[in-house]
């Protein structure tokens, strides 16, 4: 990884993946050697896991923050490929004329909205934090320079045009408070939400939600009505899951740090001032994926009954299924819609076939 550290940087950006080479030559700090880089990714970590108490103290730190551009932006760029594919199909990133970023961090979710857009929105990165603000700065101007990028610790007042808000992995931390000043400042007409996959964030998300419905927003993912949630939250908290690649040298540091960045537990909310076509009425969401049997598919669905969220648990039989159609099934989680029809009503689920 580090054995061309003098080399011209090789723009290898293929897809959904960014690789630690790509943002190596960008960062405002350069690391002696990789032992240095590992253990400054722990370093960070510990604040995520142990003391987000203190959670700010990285963000003042240049070596603490380029380990959290080679770990945690590498891994986190593919997530709103994927989370794009979970939307309503009538949603489109590119028919709005602004899009805002609040807490951008280092830029990762600008650079992929850089790879994204088809259209030439303005773009709004905001932060709290001054030298986040300064590596994402330098990491624009490396790979996305031709870009129409304002990056700041201003939110934009009400600007012209339609304009898409997007919280990511800073509403967890922010509260919801703090997140509906943003909503009256620039006024959107859309509201897309990407948080860590926890109860923690999860609790959090569902205020803002009542705020964004209160405001005249519709849920248009993953719920299927603007009612409330009908998991237990004492229990249980809704959340999907996101399946990445990631560039090899990613992969190797992953492998390094023992640490697993493939399956990524993602919470992932959009509301929207128009009401988005609902979907049909025999489709549902996928809640949990069960444990299989030997004889079914075991899941937790969630769509509209009598005008209200509903959930319930489902087998699928494999009776009759081929192995790609099996195979298909296993690559399913959570947050995926399938469409189906109830075969039988038992104890306490429904027998189905998908349609």
């Amino acid at each position: 990884m580090f054995s061309c550290w003098q080399c011209a940087i090789k723009n290898l950006m293929e897809n959904d993946q960014i690789s630690f080479e790509d943002i190596r030559p960008h960062l405002i700090y350069e690391f002696k050697n990789e032992s240095q880089m590992l253990s400054s990714i722990n370093e960070v970590g510990k604040f995520f896991n142990y003391y987000r108490e203190n959670i700010d103290k990285y963000r003042d730190d240049e070596r603490l923050v380029a380990a959290y551009c080679a770990y945690w932006l590498t891994t986190n760029y593919p997530k709103l490929f994927e989370v794009l594919k979970l939307l309503p199909s009538d949603f489109d990133i590119n028919s709005f004329d602004n899009i805002v970023d609040i807490g951008t961090g280092p830029g990762t979710f600008l650079l992929a909205l850089d790879r994204i857009l088809e259209s030439e929105p303005n773009i709004y990165g905001i932060d709290i934090s001054k030298l986040m603000i300064e590596q994402a700065k330098k990491l624009i101007e490396g790979l996305a320079a031709d870009r129409n990028m304002q990056i700041g610790l201003n939110c934009p007042d009400n600007p012209s045009g339609s304009s898409l808000l997007i919280f990511t992995h800073s509403l967890n931390e922010m509260g919801a408070s703090t997140a509906v000043d943003y909503l009256f400042k620039v006024k959107p007409d859309a509201v897309l939400v990407i948080e860590p996959g926890t109860k923690e964030a999860f609790a959090k998300t569902l205020d803002l939600r009542e705020l964004c419905i209160k405001e005249g927003y519709n849920v248009s993912f993953p719920c299927y009505t603007n009612a409330k949630c009908p998991l237990d939250l004492e229990k249980d908290w809704c959340h999907q899951y996101l399946k990445t690649t990631h560039a090899q040298d990613v992969e190797s540091m992953t492998q390094k740090l023992g640490r697993d960045r493939k399956l990524l537990p993602m919470t992932i909310q959009l509301y929207t001032k128009t009401m988005k076509s609902r979907p049909s009425y025999n489709s549902a969401r996928i809640i949990r994926v069960y444990k299989q049997t030997k004889h079914s598919f075991e899941w937790m669905l969630c769509n509209e009954k009598d005008g209200v969220n509903h959930s319930f648990d489902i087998e699928l039989p494999k009776r009759g299924m081929s192995k790609k159609e099996k195979k298909h099934l296993e690559s399913l989680m959570a947050g995926e819609t399938v469409e189906f029809k109830i075969v039988k009503e038992l104890e306490n689920k429904v027998r189905i076939e998908l349609l």
